[in-house]
């Protein structure tokens, strides 16, 4: 009997051994399926630029000489040879923070010459493209040289450190498969007075359980870029004060529209939004948020309610409604034959 029971084990053995090798053999057949029909990108593996700062806020007033260091590093094992070249953008319009290229030629309003007082210095001699051995970290000099009729204006503009191998440049756009990008924004007085609103503030009126959160967008409709502040304060039904979300100062760039995050949700692009979590969560909230455009204002409030019950209170009381129902028509009936 024993051994009878040993064969069968033995054979159910073999044959998951079987499937699982047929399994494995199917995987990495697809697997070479997939590297043949979708090769990978030729730099992907090598091409390992990195650029600081990645962002630069530059407030001037003209007549000025401005001068930034950018530093670019070669992180891979071979040497790169990039091009350096000047790109204007714009909101993307998905209010995410992602910028738009305009096309290669675009000349930016009211300076259409603007980019001939920029140069990217090496040292003192202007480039237009570079090479970095492996491993090479090289400062460069962005220079901008405002007269004094200059007018008042934004400019928003990539330094762009592709590899010359991998850039495709028309009159439509760009492709680029294998470069970095510093991006400047420039605000040149007089400046506007801030202007904007609070474009939304909104959360699902009901949730079980949290993180909750909480959409809040801006429209900037000044000329030039603002870095709005703001918090979200969270009230319990009783009025007292039992959360509070710091909203991530970021850049709106002028006449344009962006979602504002919370730290621990500011990575996420696809779902942007500022989030609240509280291990325990019940009953009714009332959020309040605070939003300045700039530090001069204008300031905007707006305040939204919202219910917390967890599933298993949601279950539970539907249980007691339920019992409640039912201890009702028991005496009622009993009632009705006395």
């Amino acid at each position: 009997m024993t051994n009878t029971i040993d064969q069968i084990q033995n054979t159910k053995y073999k044959t998951l051994n079987t499937h699982y090798f047929l399994f494995s053999l199917l995987i990495g057949l697809l697997g070479y399926l997939c590297i043949g029909l979708f090769p990978a990108n030729a730099f992907a593996a090598d091409f390992a630029l990195g650029v600081y700062p990645p962002i630069l806020q530059i407030q001037a007033t003209a007549p000025t000489i401005i001068s930034k260091d950018i530093t670019v590093v070669n992180a891979s094992q071979d040497t790169e040879n990039v091009s350096v070249t000047l790109r204007p953008f714009t909101a993307s319009g998905t209010n995410n923070g992602q910028v738009l290229y305009l096309p290669v030629g675009t000349k930016m309003l009211p300076d259409k010459d603007i980019f001939q007082k920029v140069q990217i210095l090496d040292g003192d001699t202007p480039i237009s493209s570079l090479s970095l051995a492996p491993k090479q970290k090289k400062t460069l000099t962005l220079r901008i040289g405002l007269p004094k009729d200059e007018p008042g204006a934004d400019y928003y503009f990539s330094v762009l450190f592709v590899s010359t191998d991998s850039v495709n440049q028309d009159a439509n756009g760009s492709h680029i498969t294998a470069g970095i990008a510093a991006n400047i924004l420039l605000s040149i007085a007089p400046k506007d007075e801030t202007t904007g609103l609070l474009n939304e503030f909104t959360t699902p009126w009901f949730a079980q359980t949290a993180p909750i959160p909480f959409t809040v967008s801006i429209t900037n409709t000044s000329r030039h870029f603002i870095t709005p502040t703001g918090q979200i304060l969270i009230r319990n039904m009783f009025g007292q004060l039992v959360g509070k979300v710091d909203l991530l100062s970021v850049n709106v760039l002028g006449n344009s529209t962006r979602f504002l995050t919370s730290k621990e949700n500011a990575v996420d692009n696809n779902h942007p939004v500022a989030l609240w979590n509280k291990n325990v969560l019940f009953g009714p909230y009332r959020a309040n948020i605070i939003v300045s455009l700039s530090p001069e204002g204008p300031l905007f409030t707006k305040t939204i309610y919202f219910f917390v019950m967890p599933w298993e209170y949601l279950l539970g009381f539907f249980l007691a409604v339920v019992i409640l129902l039912i201890v009702i028509e028991r005496v009622r009936h009993k009632m009705t034959h006395l």
